[in-house]
């Protein structure tokens, strides 16, 4: 028992949106889900339809990072070559994002759908 690890784990909403074309032959066989949107506005582009389907599935938010990068050629040209004064003077500008990772559980659900759960993960570790 004492190679037994337990951590309770957030569970939110992972919010998704699909936007698909189906040739109108392989739209006679799909059958009409609640939240399933049709658009015919590009039918005179194309021979079929768009399909938008939106949902959720439960997730964990594992890691997030930051990082941050020279806009441009020249900016990255500026923050190599440039003096420090110049640079102080004269900031490099930077873009900056922020990545996530994050775990999906695509066949967990429940008969209410609250906003967030909480759940206890059990590992057993390896002597």
């Amino acid at each position: 028992m004492e190679n037994i690890q337990s951590a309770e784990v957030k569970l939110e909403k992972f919010k998704y949106l699909l936007l698909k074309e189906f040739s109108e032959e392989r739209f006679e066989n799909i059958a009409n889900k609640p939240e399933m949107e049709i658009s015919e506005f590009v039918r005179f582009c194309t021979d079929g339809f768009i399909v938008r389907i939106k949902g959720f599935v439960w997730s964990e938010q594992l890691e997030r990072i930051s990082a941050s990068y020279p806009t441009d050629w020249w900016q990255a040209f500026r923050a190599h070559w440039f003096p420090k004064w110049l640079l102080k003077k004269y900031p490099v500008k930077l873009t900056k994002i922020c990545l996530e990772a994050r775990a999906l559980y695509p066949k967990l659900s429940f008969p209410e759908q609250p906003s967030r759960i909480y759940l206890h993960k059990i590992e057993e570790l390896s002597a």
